[in-house]
């Protein structure tokens, strides 16, 4: 019971603020155009976040990134180059963020671009490493895992995210409670669960 009224707390504290869309944030820089890759949700029996993936690019030139911005309905915000992310994994979500004694040290979500010219577009190899246990359990050795999809992109801008042929515009990361895993990730598209990926048959890695 003390966990679920923590997880209460930490939650619903500005979770249903509205995040700002992409291109009107504070700090989205006016320079440069920017467009929605991905909306993200992180899920716990009743309660919720709301999360946004946007991609900045120089004005007329869509297919030259510059910058990318994660944010949340909690206020929280991570600001990338593009090329940090393309040269390596970073961290969208750390325990820091959150400042919650039950959760485990260290990264729990990282994110990785890798970008291929397509004759009609371009294709985003995106790397969504995670850590599934949360919890902060004596001797339970961390699980983390790998999410692989793709996001497309074509001539006008848009993007459309695919995973195994299975096209998407939202991701719901969903969080058991209490135990505080990461069992499962709902792919959705226009409001509707397209695939549901069980997070134990995702490809387990060394690290974040």
């Amino acid at each position: 019971m003390k966990i679920l009224i923590l997880l209460f707390t930490l939650f619903t504290f500005n979770a249903h603020a509205s995040v700002p869309a992409c291109g009107i944030g504070e700090q989205d820089s006016p320079e440069l155009d920017w467009n929605k890759a991905l909306d993200i949700r992180v899920d716990m029996t009743l309660l919720g976040v709301d999360a946004i993936l946007c991609l900045g690019n120089n004005p007329g030139d869509i297919f030259n990134i510059q910058k990318v911005i994660y944010r949340d309905s909690t206020g929280m915000q991570k600001i990338f180059m593009y090329q940090d992310l393309e040269n390596g994994t970073q961290v969208l979500l750390s325990s820091d963020d959150i400042d919650f004694a039950v959760l485990k040290n260290g990264p729990i979500m990282t994110l990785q671009l890798k970008k291929q010219p397509l004759d009609e577009g371009v294709k985003y190899y995106t790397s969504l490493r995670f850590l599934r246990n949360l919890a902060k359990i004596p001797f339970d050795s961390k699980d983390f895992r790998e999410l692989k999809v793709e996001i497309n992109q074509d001539r006008i801008g848009d993007y459309y995210p695919k995973y195994n042929n299975i096209d998407f515009d939202e991701i719901k990361v969903n969080i058991s409670a209490p135990s505080l895993v990461i069992k499962e990730i709902d792919l959705i598209a226009n409001g509707n669960t397209e695939e549901t990926v069980k997070t134990k048959q995702l490809k387990k890695v060394s690290e974040l």
